[in-house]
């Protein structure tokens, strides 16, 4: 078995955070609140880079990890000096017979098994980017500017975020939603462990080297050192930057940070 990870960022401070034991690997991917200043900035990365040391600190198994990931959101939250942060949280842990995969917020994670590729993400947060892109390119096709039409969509964007952990929204790891309140929001699957050749936990800056910029695969991926991933991040920066207007690549957002775990078992 080997475990490996890495990440980057376009920020002073990394809002990804990666991290690993011998039986985990997790990634946390900060959420600035909408209009936040450089505190609430620089405390989201805190956040989540406290959500991983807390993973950390108990060495999560898969036989407690619903109580391995309360303990890591409560610890996070007891170091949190700023409220309003958020974060999404991905844990893939593992013995001798299972591999369990939690999940909250947009994360990917590939698994790579004796039958082929399987995608584990979150549901709640499944298609959602393209139901978006869908009326962006709805509203191109009908003789709006690619400016104007993911300006129009904004609105919606923002109501999305403020609705987050409400009925009416989306569910995330936050500095002060109760910590086995968000657990009932985590989506679990369990592989037995025999079956999984690697496993792959991307943050959504890392799968949009996938898609929309089809750079890698996840074949790339599992075969991929630290010296191909930091070529691939400054390919996909180069990418963004000659499409400002985001129309060759359609996306919701750019690209800031980028982080991915790996684990390779055969």
């Amino acid at each position: 078995m080997r475990t490996f990870t890495w990440t980057r960022s376009l920020k002073d401070n990394n809002q990804d955070a990666v991290g690993s034991g011998s039986r985990f690997v997790a990634v946390a991917d900060g959420a600035t609140p909408l209009g936040g200043s450089k505190a609430k900035a620089d405390a989201t990365a805190a956040f989540s880079s406290a959500l991983v040391r807390g993973l950390e600190r108990n060495e999560v198994r898969p036989d407690g990890l619903r109580n391995g990931i309360s303990e890591a959101v409560e610890y996070a939250q007891r170091d949190c000096e700023v409220a309003g942060v958020t974060s999404t949280l991905t844990v893939a842990t593992w013995d001798e017979n299972v591999l369990r995969i939690a999940t909250i917020g947009d994360c990917t994670t590939l698994l790579l098994t004796s039958t082929g590729w399987q995608v584990v993400i979150d549901p709640n947060y499944e298609g959602n980017e393209e139901r978006y892109l869908g009326r962006v390119a709805n509203s191109v096709r009908h003789g709006a500017s690619w400016k104007d039409a993911y300006a129009s969509i904004n609105a919606d964007l923002k109501q999305g975020r403020k609705a987050r952990n409400t009925d009416r929204g989306t569910w995330i790891v936050s500095d002060s939603v109760d910590a086995n309140k968000v657990m009932d929001h985590f989506h679990i699957v369990s592989v037995p462990r025999a079956c999984i050749k690697a496993c792959l936990v991307l943050s959504d800056g890392a799968n949009a080297w996938r898609d929309p910029f089809q750079l890698v695969d996840a074949g790339d991926l599992v075969a991929s050192s630290a010296i191909d991933l930091d070529s691939y991040w400054e390919q996909a920066n180069q990418m963004q930057r000659e499409d400002a207007d985001r129309s060759r690549f359609p996306r919701l957002s750019n690209l800031d940070d980028a982080t991915v775990a790996r684990v390779i078992y055969s």
